[in-house]
């Protein structure tokens, strides 16, 4: 089968509001344990700690720059100029069959391997550079592909896992 034949091009929408919603209850649960869990530590340390991880999983899961856009598409009443505005900022990749990836915007370039596997709400994607070799993970959540995105990633990662 020829590799142009079996490749897709899947765009992938920046935001997620799964991601959010996972973080959103993994600082919760976090916040709940410092509080509750260790007794013997005094409320201010507590108190402090907590705010802090707050301050920090802020700064770190929602930078600045995605808050405002996040704010400023709220404010929008446009509908295509909303799709516009989003439609620019899709990563856009292309993935095929035979296991190559082809980051068309990041002009980066790597190789999906039989170590990949779909969850209900991600895609796990082990991802390696050919030209530095490194390795690294690219996570997509679902709600950040369409359907027919979605449906061609599944079977995709079925085909690599069963050979």
């Amino acid at each position: 089968m020829n590799e142009l034949i079996a490749s897709y091009r899947i765009s992938v929408r920046p935001y997620s509001k799964v991601k959010y919603i996972q973080h959103a209850v993994l600082i919760c649960w976090y916040c709940l344990a410092v509080y509750f869990w260790p007794y013997f530590i005094p409320l201010v340390i507590k108190s402090t700690l907590i705010v802090s991880t707050l301050l920090f999983s802020l700064l770190c899961f929602y930078p600045p720059n995605i808050i405002y856009q996040k704010l400023r598409l709220q404010n929008l009443k446009d509908l295509k100029l909303k799709a516009q505005i989003l439609k620019g900022q899709e990563e856009v990749f292309q993935l095929s069959e035979l296991g190559q990836i082809y980051w068309v915007k990041s002009a980066r370039s790597g190789q999906l391997l039989a170590t990949s596997y779909f969850w209900p709400f991600c895609f796990y994607l082990r991802i390696i550079n050919p030209i530095s070799q490194k390795r690294y993970w690219k996570v997509i959540f679902v709600d950040q592909v369409s359907e027919g995105s979605a449906r061609r990633l599944r079977r995709i990662i079925k085909r690599i896992k069963s050979t």
